[in-house]
């Protein structure tokens, strides 16, 4: 399997920074990890590459969210999204990477039947 490309976008640079660098360290993942604070960043990310996985934060309203092509959104949210879309899945921003991770990739396998984990 190849490896997916996952984004963190969050205007809170070292939540963004802390959260990938998290991912990052994760060595058993097939992951490429990338942060960015500004749907600007992520628009050229994206001019290059897919995006497999997107974390976003709920900061960023449902309109200019989705016109961020990604196979997979998860919204981060501190008390519930109010203007949660079609197709996204909330996860809650203030709990352990461990937990925000264990819901990405459940969800991400249930939808697309491919696992995050390198093979040897």
């Amino acid at each position: 399997m190849s490896e997916k490309n996952l984004v963190v976008c969050d205007k809170e640079f070292r939540y963004a920074n802390g959260l990938g660098e998290n991912i990052t360290e994760r060595s058993e993942l097939a992951l490429r990890v990338h942060t960015c604070t500004s749907l600007e960043s992520l628009q050229r990310f994206r001019q290059d590459r897919k995006v497999h996985i997107l974390i976003i934060d709920e900061a960023f309203a449902y309109e200019e969210r989705s016109k961020m092509e990604a196979e997979q959104t998860f919204v981060l949210t501190k008390d519930g999204c109010k203007d949660l879309g079609e197709g996204e899945k909330e996860v809650g921003k203030y709990q352990s990477a461990d937990r925000i991770l264990s819901v990405v990739f459940q969800s991400y396998y249930e939808n697309t039947k491919q696992n995050i984990l390198k093979t040897v």
